[in-house]
């Protein structure tokens, strides 16, 4: 049996994903399309930078996600270990920062979509997927996923090839959404 070779392209594409991650929300602050929490501080430099770094941003993750969903949902042959592995990765991470970080730190900054809303209906929302802030996307991809995973289960039983869903975001408010298959 030959021994599989690790392709580290994915893995560095991954790094550079995560350093341009955590460098375009620690400089959001400044960048003139980011109206949250607006300042009166005026950086050119870094808001040009968080523009360059929005243009390619979630499109790289979500390339990067789908090239791993694409690969786990062909090595895998059982939706119960699949789905283990993916609450495991995403969903855990999701409702642990979200729940016991982000959720609390919004309410102690009185953000005002916080505001006059119980803790019960701030805490359901999240767990739904609503006003989950920055961690939208581990919520979105588990769903992605684990669709994904039954629908290709399902072409692959019909020999009709191989379906992978691809989200292309041009910005915050809009996005693409189109299948690609593989045959």
């Amino acid at each position: 049996m030959m021994k599989q070779v690790k392709d580290y392209r994915i893995s560095n594409l991954r790094v550079f994903a995560i350093l341009t991650v955590v460098l375009g929300h620690s400089i959001i602050l400044y960048s003139s399309s980011w109206h949250l929490m607006p300042t009166h501080v005026s950086v050119p430099l870094l808001d040009t930078l968080k523009n360059i770094i929005n243009t390619y941003q979630m499109e790289l993750y979500f390339f990067i996600s789908g090239w791993c969903c694409y690969s786990s949902i062909i090595k895998s042959k059982n939706y119960q270990s699949f789905l283990q592995s993916k609450i495991k990765r995403l969903i855990i991470p999701y409702l642990l920062f979200g729940l016991l970080w982000m959720l609390p730190i919004k309410l102690a900054l009185n953000i005002p979509a916080y505001q006059n809303v119980s803790l019960v209906k701030i805490y359901l929302d999240y767990f739904l997927g609503f006003n989950n802030g920055h961690l939208w996307f581990l919520y979105a991809l588990f769903l992605i996923f684990v669709i994904s995973w039954i629908i290709n289960r399902m072409f692959i039983k019909l020999k009709w090839g191989v379906f992978m869903p691809c989200i292309h975001f041009s910005n915050a408010n809009s996005f693409k959404y189109s299948l690609y298959f593989h045959i």
